[in-house]
């Protein structure tokens, strides 16, 4: 018999269910598994291979075996650093100002482990931020966000709560994903100078969760950090657009006003994950080397470029298809891979009452039954389960392939390309690109609005594509690919 039972648990465990991410995603594996066709929309992993610049340097050290400092290799620190200088508009960081962590998800822990304060967010939010505030008994406060404001954060929003709750709340983290896992949406300069200001003014520590930054498809990205910088920790990493999740490697840059709370954060972390591989350390090191005029700069420029491109014409294709036949509200997305649907706009709940779905969850389940789409309900990003939101990762295709074929376009091998012009239309470029290099996206698009469009009245009109109406400001030196015919195969 154990010597322990159940109860030797801590209540903040014992009393957490298995999320419904992780329900769904078990769940289409088991399908997938069992032979059904499955379409995987759910787990948001980069689809993009490792940089091979990346894989060179990782096995050029798979030797070295001793421990790194816990603060992280130097060298990795000096580059985040130098990049950080260049990108963030941070002129005054140095080595000493980064932490290096195994994932970023790992160094957020931490960071609300070592501080006591409570948690700001916006609703939508990552699935990560607030179970870990819950474990470690934060308090969390919600932003409310709605599809009226695209799902995006309110500075007015903002400065709203943070004066409900500077009397009893006086040390707070706002943490800002930006572009937004899971809306896929991206907010304009102006809007981050404004939540910059609230911050500023309401004395909030902000944690700029930035990991999606080069994915922003107009290649546009506007830094927290560089509005409220005595204020801001930049989180930057190798997972999503260096297509490195599974090498673990996430990166803090701090302020120097704040190098007690760096220095707080590593003696946590002596004690718990003591430092990251040493090769994977030497490994990310040219991860950030796209502003330097070296081979490894230059390759890397051409490999985010090619993935932005990518994924802002999936993104597009992916909501026309939706947004052209079924009932619910989805924003065009804007950066990184993901589209949040309000599968309930248009008073559209009652038709899904009907059907028995009365819950997120339940809505994501029965869609992967009937369709083999998987997703994630969106009771997993702060909101109540009766809320019917999915939120969608359009991953599912071979993003080496597609990067191949980028390559190929004139775009980037600088010559002029009429007939590639001339092809082109606003409309139907990125529909040819993603039918040809991301044919389950498109056929899972497919499924899904046809799925959808099932709860439409028959007198119903078919709702049009909900664009962005911050688009324009953040495309407004977007990166089209010139597409010629594609049909020859990969």
């Amino acid at each position: 018999m154990s010597p322990l039972t159940p109860a030797a648990l801590v209540p903040e465990v014992a009393s957490r269910k298995v999320s419904a991410t992780l329900s769904i995603s078990e769940c289409a594996r088991r399908k997938r598994d069992a032979g059904e066709e499955v379409f995987a929309l759910g787990f948001g992993q980069s689809p993009f291979p490792v940089p091979e610049p990346m894989v060179q340097e990782c096995q050029a050290h798979a030797h070295v075996k001793d421990y790194l400092p816990v603060r992280g290799l130097p060298l990795l620190r000096e580059t985040i650093a130098d990049w950080a200088r260049f990108h963030k508009g941070v002129p005054d960081v140095t080595a000493e100002d980064v932490l290096i962590g195994p994932g970023s998800k790992q160094l957020i822990y931490l960071l609300q482990a070592v501080l006591q304060c409570d948690l700001l967010l916006p609703r939508p939010a990552w699935v990560t931020y607030a179970p870990q505030a819950e474990l470690l008994r934060r308090r969390v406060f919600w932003v409310e966000t709605s599809a009226e404001k695209q799902w995006k954060m309110d500075p007015k929003d903002l400065d709203e709560a943070c004066r409900l709750g500077d009397s009893d709340s006086p040390n707070r983290l706002f943490i800002f994903n930006n572009p937004c896992n899971p809306t896929g949406t991206a907010v304009t300069a102006q809007t981050v100078a404004e939540l910059a200001a609230v911050a500023r003014a309401h004395r909030l520590l902000v944690l700029a969760d930035e990991i999606y930054d080069y994915q922003q498809f107009d290649g546009n990205h506007e830094p927290f950090a560089k509005h409220y910088p005595e204020g801001t920790i930049t989180l930057t990493g190798i997972s999503k657009w260096a297509g490195a999740g599974g090498w673990r490697l996430g990166a803090f840059v701090f302020p120097s006003s704040l190098r007690w709370l760096l220095n707080a954060m590593a003696v946590y972390a002596s004690e718990t994950h003591s430092c990251v591989a040493a090769p994977i350390q030497y490994g990310a090191v040219p991860a950030f080397a796209a502003h330097r005029d070296t081979p490894q700069g230059q390759y890397m420029r051409h490999y985010l470029k090619a993935s932005r491109s990518i994924l802002g014409a999936i993104g597009e294709a992916f909501a026309e298809v939706v947004c052209g036949g079924s009932p619910c509200d989805m924003i065009v997305p804007t950066g990184g891979f993901y589209a949040w649907i309000d599968a309930e706009s248009g008073n559209r709940r009652e038709a899904f009452v009907r059907k028995g779905i009365t819950t997120s969850g339940q809505l994501a389940q029965r869609l992967l039954d009937e369709t083999g789409v998987a997703t994630l309900p969106g009771e997993s990003y702060g909101w109540p389960p009766e809320k019917l939101c999915l939120h969608v990762a359009y991953v599912d295709f071979d993003g080496g392939a597609a990067i191949e074929a980028v390559g190929k376009l004139p775009r980037f091998s600088g010559k002029k390309d009429p007939a590639g012009d001339a092809q082109r239309s606003e409309f139907g470029w990125h529909q040819t690109f993603v039918r040809e290099y991301a044919p389950r996206v498109y056929q899972g698009a497919w499924k899904l609005r046809e799925w959808l469009a099932q709860t439409r009245s028959p007198n119903e009109p078919l709702r049009e594509l909900n664009g962005d109406p911050d688009r324009n400001r953040l495309t407004s030196k977007a990166e089209k690919p010139h597409l010629p015919t594609l049909g020859a195969g990969k």
